[in-house]
């Protein structure tokens, strides 16, 4: 499509020090961030085989386009569902989001990881006040969760908290 090398490094779609290629996404699974209206602003990747010293998933770091503290991974999709049910759930990870549409369960989205943010709980606050959280129940899940608290209150969401036994 014609972009510079510059263009696709500043995008975040390259760098130098994965490997040493420029290609930081090779080997692994890339889903695009999409913001609430459905354009691409970035990208995530998981790795399709263990690998050495390599992050299990990275993201295309902030750029003009993408701040992770703002953005809400399926916003885009879930934004009808959610205000249909008047509820929405937020989970730790993007898997966990399209593994729970493709289970027809459309009004969750996700953070990225556990960062939960007052912006986040803000852009979600304009489609429904109703917050159930269902983050991992390890060590982060449980202090995102306890994290959250306090944001919510501050934004004056209602906020709960769904637990899947293991």
């Amino acid at each position: 499509r014609k972009f510079t090398a510059e263009e696709i490094k500043q995008a975040g779609l390259s760098a130098q020090r994965y490997r040493g290629t420029g290609d930081m996404f090779r080997g692994r699974l890339m889903i695009p961030l999409q913001d609430a209206q459905g354009r691409v602003v970035g990208f995530t990747a998981r790795l399709l085989k263990d690998v050495k010293d390599a992050p299990k998933y990275i993201n295309t770091p902030q750029t003009l386009l993408y701040d992770k503290s703002r953005h809400v991974y399926g916003l885009h999709l879930a934004k009808d569902a959610i205000r249909r049910s008047q509820f929405v759930v937020l989970v730790e990870g993007n898997l966990d989001v399209i593994s729970s549409h493709q289970a027809g369960v459309r009004q969750v989205v996700a953070t990225a990881g556990t960062a939960l943010t007052e912006q986040n709980l803000k852009a979600l606050s304009r489609f429904t006040d109703d917050i159930r959280l269902c983050f991992d129940a390890d060590r982060a899940g449980i202090a995102a969760t306890e994290r959250a608290i306090p944001i919510a209150s501050k934004v004056g969401v209602s906020l709960s908290i769904l637990t899947i036994p293991s």
